[in-house]
């Protein structure tokens, strides 16, 4: 099942605990960087063409093929980033394991903001 490239950025910015905001700037930093290049290798394994993949996060076609390369050179020399990557290519074939792991964490965040928002509003005067 093709998943969308906004599944896909959710999925990683979660795993990597990164802002998705931003991913869709033009910085180079770390981790960021190598978030948007994992995101965007994933989306074209997803079978989405380089310029879809860098049009997302409004980069050209062949910052995406450059992407691929970095990632790809990557999990040939990094055992650690391998496993990393091949667990992300997993949660996209399974649709299960993402979604449980990111919804409760979006319904502990959700809850939060209620209570705080709860309290902002007990403390308004009419």
């Amino acid at each position: 099942m093709k998943r969308s490239i906004e599944y896909i950025e959710k999925m990683v910015c979660h795993g990597e605990q990164v802002d998705a905001d931003i991913l869709h700037t033009r910085t180079r930093k770390e981790p960021w960087l190598m978030t948007r290049q994992l995101i965007m290798t994933l989306a074209l394994n997803q079978s989405y063409t380089q310029e879809v993949a860098g049009r997302y996060f409004c980069l050209d076609h062949t910052t995406a093929l450059h992407a691929k390369k970095s990632i790809m050179n990557r999990v040939a020399t990094d055992k650690v980033f391998r496993e990393k990557y091949e667990g992300y290519k997993e949660m996209l074939r399974d649709k299960e394991t993402f979604k449980v792991a990111y919804l409760s964490k979006e319904l502990a965040r959700l809850k939060k903001e209620t209570a705080e928002l709860t309290e902002q509003l007990s403390k308004i005067e009419i």
